[in-house]
């Protein structure tokens, strides 16, 4: 069963239903993924040293680019870049032959080609994320919890198992099931990766808002940003393309057009 979003209430429900000695912990990381968006691979690579400054939880949490998804590439290289200006002229060539003079086109082409190859193709160092309240709190229980065992080093996994081992994908994801289960929940085709998709529903439902009061917004390229996703394809798995946000993608490239015809 493909894994999905939690509504609001299902999302209130599974946090009241952890038990047990790390239900903290539980509640503390599946609160971060709900408020952030982060993959449970990301969560669960913070260290103490990530989440703690001094003896109080930072209000900031910065994911390094190594525990990022992706994070091992390469850079763009160059040649892939003079591929791109290539399709790029070609296409250009084949779609405006017929309405535009040789000179016209030609300069259209050569400024395509110059505005691609003077972009930045430099990877993502790291990614930071500002936390809300609720994820604060919660984080912060849990660092008082974990602190009372006596010294903690900044090298260590913040979210760890009794015995001080970093919590695995397996562990959490069994976690998560008791509580789903608990709430009623347990053949909903919900598992780790749903929060995420509880994130990006939860943030989809509020750029529509703010469309439907006039406020300027692309839906589909502030999800993008908020998911860290390099390809607006994995966005679109996420919330589908419903009419808002192909309204958005069309104002996005009329736009591109534009500033290309400049």
């Amino acid at each position: 069963m493909k894994t999905r979003a939690m509504t609001n209430q299902e999302l209130k429900d599974v946090l009241a239903a952890f038990r047990g000695r790390c239900q903290l912990r539980n509640r503390a990381l599946m609160l971060l993924q709900a408020t952030t968006g982060l993959r449970i691979s990301e969560a669960l690579s913070l260290d103490v040293g990530d989440v703690v400054s001094g003896d109080r939880v930072k209000n900031v949490i910065t994911i390094e680019r190594r525990h990022l998804k992706g994070g091992k590439t390469s850079k763009p290289r160059p040649d892939n870049v003079e591929r791109l200006v290539r399709q790029v002229e070609n296409y250009m060539a084949k779609l405006l032959d017929d309405v535009l003079e040789p000179r016209e086109l030609d300069g259209l082409r050569q400024s395509a080609a110059r505005r691609i190859r003077g972009r930045k193709t430099t990877a993502i160092d790291s990614r930071s994320f500002k936390l809300m309240p609720m994820a604060w709190y919660a984080l912060d229980d849990w660092w008082s919890e974990i602190r009372g065992r006596g010294q903690i080093l900044k090298s260590w996994p913040f979210f760890c198992t009794s015995t001080g081992k970093r919590l695995t994908r397996i562990g959490a994801y069994k976690a998560y099931q008791s509580a789903y289960r608990r709430a009623g929940l347990d053949d909903c085709g919900l598992a780790t990766h749903g929060l995420r998709k509880t994130f990006a529903r939860i943030a989809h439902d509020h750029l529509k808002n703010l469309k439907a009061l006039g406020t300027p917004v692309n839906i589909l390229l502030e999800l993008q940003s908020l998911l860290g996703h390099t390809k607006v394809t994995s966005t679109t798995s996420y919330v589908g393309t419903d009419d808002e946000v192909q309204a958005g993608t069309l104002d996005a490239i009329e736009e591109a057009v534009k500033e290309l015809m400049e």
